[in-house]
């Protein structure tokens, strides 16, 4: 199946991105160059987007003609989420790149639970 095998290839990017975000704000003390920042960024965002799209495309699999009430109670529950990591990471902001590192690993974590219910 397609879209599960691009949901996990876009979790190991994810995490990958995390992992590297993680180590280049330990070896630049969290003041990342802006084109490292970026580029991390960039990758990290880039596997957001496939993983939830395809997750939620695997979810929606199944609702037939409540699609569409799937779809709004989905999209409600993704901004509800990203409003709590949001406040999570404001109140962690120290002026450098380490609590976004540590909060893109983290959200790699709390994600993995929903793939593997969905996925099975």
């Amino acid at each position: 199946m397609l879209a599960r095998r691009m949901a996990r290839h876009a979790l190991v990017g994810l995490a990958s991105a995390g992992l590297l975000m993680l180590l280049a704000s330990a070896l630049w003390s969290g003041r990342l160059p802006l084109a490292v920042l970026m580029a991390l960024g960039f990758a990290a965002f880039f596997a957001v987007g496939m993983l939830f799209g395809n997750l939620n495309a695997m979810a929606m699999r199944s609702l037939g003609q409540v699609a569409g009430l799937g779809a709004s109670l989905i999209a409600s529950g993704s901004s509800l989420i990203a409003a709590l990591f949001a406040i999570a990471l404001g109140a962690f902001y120290d002026g450098t790149a380490l609590p976004l590192a540590t909060t893109t690993g983290f959200s790699r974590r709390s994600s993995q639970p929903s793939i593997s219910v969905i996925a099975v």
